[in-house]
């Protein structure tokens, strides 16, 4: 369970910063109370004084007058019985002194005193004049001067000693003020506010509700439990909603025939497949999920992943084949379909991914059937050309009939007949042999050939796969061109190529063929960069046929689809 760290606690701050607002309000008040006291004691004092002097003025003017030193000693110490007097004479109209007192030294004990008021004695004269009424007669009516030195703090003694036991008093009502709002802020407050945070904090995570404390039904603390109670009724039910959608979205994608596979876009980690991920691949959920994609794409490398990550991000959606390696180490044709998406603040590729092993061998037995409906169109061409060859043979054959044995070396005519049929025949089995070649699923078998060379050697057949109608070309630019391949397939895809330009020509026209070298354009262009820099040569094919509109254009590249008719294969 997570507990509130006492410095952290909302509770105790609100409580201390309470007890402080009460210990400065507190303070304030007594200390202004100090302060109204002390100016009212200081103008006392003041008032006493003012009161004497006036009282003793006359009795001192005439002990000034008759230079009475006892009575003007009385004076004095009648003076010097004022509690701010601090020492007092009284001279005569020459300056002599008649009689003088001091009060004795004043106790510094009063620090509460010394912070009101400054440490200063105030001197003062007054002028005694004969008439005391007329104090501005001139100095021949001058009898004699009163000095005082007055110190306020003297008479604050007995205000230090009241305020003294004042304050003290004060700090301990203040004290007294904070344990009593300290027992009850933590009686109201702070207890009840940990004893919800406690059943939060236990039955929250259990999905239970809490109960109010008691005496907190309807104040704030119970308004704060009825919405925590709220707020887990809503998280009960967005938490179920949420698995539900979980088990519907698990159940459709389970449900999927294709296989679905969610990478992440920066290493390729394999963070989701479904079951026919698993399926396909022959793999555990345990041992799928722990892959990347390089490992069950061997072919492909970070750099090529990173540009298709480019790819499909660019475009949103992406589709495209390729091969994925199972446990067992073969490998699976697939098309995949692939987005980008973001789940949790992470960056991901979704892809569906179709397996394409039963669509290669509709492919492969669809392709093995258009070579069948080529060959059939081929007989129809061959089969005159063989009549042909057969009515020379016939022909050659009547001839060395007619003439005897020994008269063939000698006789040109004859010798001329058997070097055509002997011709005949051997062109006849160059045919034969090709025909059958293209008639029946061999086995690649690559070598390396001048392809220049194996596509001269294979112009007749193709001329007469065209028929007369079309003229057939071929320039090699690039001179010798030596390349690794089956010849038979060649022939084939050549021948594929050569019907389906007579279907574009029903009127006749001209195919070329030419061998090229590819320039830097081309390369960077049309190939990766793999292939760039490697030896490569480029066998073009054109024709002067009816071409393509942009509709089949677009749809070239699909398996399946065709412009031909029933009855052109």
């Amino acid at each position: 369970m997570i507990g509130v760290k006492r410095a952290d606690s909302l509770a105790i701050r609100a409580v201390f910063s309470a007890l402080i607002a009460v210990i400065l309000v507190s303070m304030v008040f007594s200390v202004a109370q100090v302060y109204l006291e002390f100016q009212d004691e200081l103008k006392a004092d003041r008032l006493a004084l003012s009161r004497a002097v006036s009282a003793s003025k006359p009795a001192l003017v005439n002990a000034a007058y008759q230079l009475d030193s006892v009575l003007a000693q009385q004076l004095i110490n009648g003076l010097l019985m004022n509690e701010i007097i601090d020492a007092v004479r009284l001279e005569d109209d020459s300056g002599a002194v008649l009689a003088s007192g001091s009060n004795p030294p004043l106790d510094e004990r009063m620090p509460l005193v010394s912070l009101l008021i400054d440490k200063s004695i105030t001197r003062e004269a007054i002028p005694l004049f004969k008439d005391p009424i007329d104090a501005s007669a001139d100095s021949s009516g001058l009898y004699g001067t009163l000095h005082l030195s007055i110190e306020p703090r003297r008479g604050m003694q007995g205000f230090s000693e009241r305020n003294r036991q004042f304050l003290w008093i004060a700090i301990l009502r203040i004290m007294l003020l904070v344990v009593v709002l300290i027992f009850i802020l933590r009686r109201q407050i702070i207890s009840p506010l940990q004893h919800v945070i406690s059943d939060i904090q236990s039955l929250s995570a259990l999905g239970l509700t809490i109960q109010k404390p008691k005496r907190h039904e309807q104040d704030e603390i119970g308004v704060l439990v009825s919405e925590v109670n709220a707020s887990i009724e809503r998280q009960k039910d967005q938490l179920k909603q949420i698995a539900e959608n979980e088990q519907r979205l698990k159940l459709i994608l389970d449900g999927a025939g294709d296989a679905c596979l969610l990478f992440d876009l920066i290493d390729g980690e394999i963070v989701y497949a479904n079951q026919a991920a698993f399926h396909l691949l022959d793999f555990s959920e345990s041992e799928l999920l722990n892959k990347h994609i390089f490992d069950i794409s061997p072919s492909l490398d970070a750099i090529e992943w990173n540009e298709r990550v480019r790819i499909v991000t660019a475009n949103r959606s992406h589709q495209r084949e390729g091969t994925l390696l199972a446990k067992s180490g073969d490998q699976i044709p697939v098309e995949s379909t692939s987005s980008t998406i973001s789940l949790n603040g992470r960056a991901l590729l979704l892809s569906f991914m179709r397996d394409m092993r039963s669509r290669k061998r509709l492919e492969t037995n669809l392709a093995h059937a258009q070579k069948l409906t080529a060959l059939g169109e081929l007989t129809g061409g061959v089969a005159h050309d063989f009549n042909n060859l057969l009515q020379l043979i016939q022909g050659s054959l009547d001839v060395i009939q007619s003439a005897q044995s020994g008269e063939v070396s000698a006789n040109p005519d004859v010798k001329k007949s058997l070097t055509i049929a002997l011709e005949a025949s051997s062109r006849g089995s160059d045919l034969i042999r090709q025909l059958l070649a293209f008639s029946r699923k061999q086995i690649l078998d690559p070598m390396v050939v001048d392809l220049a060379v194996e596509i001269n050697k294979n112009l007749p057949l193709l001329q007469q796969a065209s028929g007369r109608a079309i003229s057939i070309g071929f320039s090699a630019e690039s001179g010798q061109a030596n390349v690794k391949l089956d010849t038979n397939a060649l022939n084939n895809a050549l021948l594929n190529l050569v019907v389906n330009a007579r279907h574009a020509m029903p009127d006749g026209g001209r195919l070329f063929l030419a061998l090229t070298d590819l320039s830097d354009e081309d390369r960077v262009q049309h190939l990766p960069k793999v292939l760039r820099r490697q030896d490569l040569i480029c066998l073009s094919i054109s024709d002067t046929g009816t071409g393509m509109s942009p509709a089949v254009s677009e749809r070239i590249f699909e398996p399946f689809y065709t412009t031909k008719g029933a009855s052109e294969g």
